[in-house]
């Protein structure tokens, strides 16, 4: 490259930076959109604008969440979009401007749409979004350990030392990240994801595991988070008390289901249930494609064990009382043989 070519590239860097709404920079690219996410204000081109509104539209829709790249005229973001994130994408090149898409939740254009400049600085609360969405995606990648500020500045382009005074420590944003991931995994993909699939709660348990399937087939499967934390960073770490406290709530949401299916024990059977589903996780990240299904089929037995037998129970009761008695059923080995809490 010569020195020449290198001082074009300076000057066209320069003129992105300057770029005002509508503005065309030195090659003739034209900043005339408006993406508004969270509070925070990008100007992009209309390409652009067009593969970020396709991949939030679709986490919006899905009820998921997902981290979406998105270049603007100072630089690169990567935004965490979710179905509670407030989003709108404004053309802000028509007279008046046009609002190209917007989140349920998003709030009204203003007026002044179109007299908007270059982005301010953000807020604080801004700031520190950036630097959860920035470090999530590396604790979900590459554990906690290899976590650093020099990462996490990187990855967000926050200085270190408003990272450090906002969040005090390291540990204090994954525990952050950690509860992000409680929503958006455990509340958000899958007990609504079970709920939706299923009608009874008996079918709602069977159906944490189609989710699973699903996941266990994505490119970028990354095994549970709150396992990976709490084998690296052991149980007595508050990082592992932390996570023990995640995995705790999802045994909540499985004794919940039980309850409402009046299962024995419904603690028991959560004990139970979660074996399936962390044995499942584990299997998958060995590469076994059909974990999720294999976890299925034993969780009908497992149902099974658990269902109450009162009914049954009431039904022999009442053939005692005609020509004759119906015996008990000898207790299955499949069903009844095997301890509730067994492990892999």
């Amino acid at each position: 490259m010569t020195i020449r070519d290198e001082l074009g590239k300076k000057e066209h860097a320069s003129s992105v930076e300057r770029a005002s709404p509508g503005s065309r920079d030195d090659g003739g690219t034209s900043f005339s959109i408006l993406v508004s996410h969270g509070g925070r204000e990008f100007l992009v081109t209309e390409p652009m604008a067009s593969i970020f509104v396709g991949h939030a539209r679709d986490a919006v829709v899905r009820g998921e969440s997902q981290l979406v790249t998105l270049a603007h005229a100072t630089g690169v973001e990567l935004l965490l979009v979710t179905p509670c994130t407030p989003l709108s994408v404004t053309h802000i090149g028509t007279q008046p401007a046009r609002v190209v898409w917007a989140s349920p939740n998003a709030p009204a254009a203003g007026d002044d749409a179109e007299k908007r400049s270059d982005r301010v600085a953000p807020p604080a609360s801004d700031l520190r979004q950036r630097v959860l969405a920035a470090a999530y995606p590396l604790i979900l990648q590459h554990g906690v350990k290899d976590l650093g500020w020099d990462n996490i500045e990187a990855a967000s382009g926050v200085s270190r030392e408003y990272v450090e005074q906002e969040f005090g420590s390291r540990d204090e944003v994954v525990r952050q990240c950690l509860d992000i991931r409680e929503r958006e995994w455990t509340l958000g993909k899958v007990q609504a994801g079970a709920r939706a699939r299923g009608k009874t709660p008996e079918e709602r348990l069977l159906a944490i595991f189609d989710v699973f399937d699903e996941w266990f087939h994505r490119d970028d499967y990354e095994a549970c988070t709150f396992i990976n934390v709490l084998v690296e960073m052991g149980k007595t770490h508050p990082l592992g008390r932390s996570s023990i406290e995640h995995l705790q709530t999802i045994r909540g949401i499985i004794a919940t289901l039980a309850r409402e299916a009046n299962f024995r024990n419904p603690e028991e059977f959560a004990l139970s249930w979660h074996v399936l589903m962390k044995g499942s996780i584990i299997n998958a990240t060995e590469g076994d494609a059909e974990a999720a299904l294999r976890a299925k089929d034993m969780g009908r037995d497992l149902i099974e064990r658990f269902r109450h037998r009162g009914e049954a129970s009431g039904s022999a009761e009442r053939e005692s009382h005609g020509t004759h008695v119906v015996a008990p059923s000898e207790p299955s080995a499949r069903t009844h043989d095997i301890d509730p809490r067994w492990a892999f």
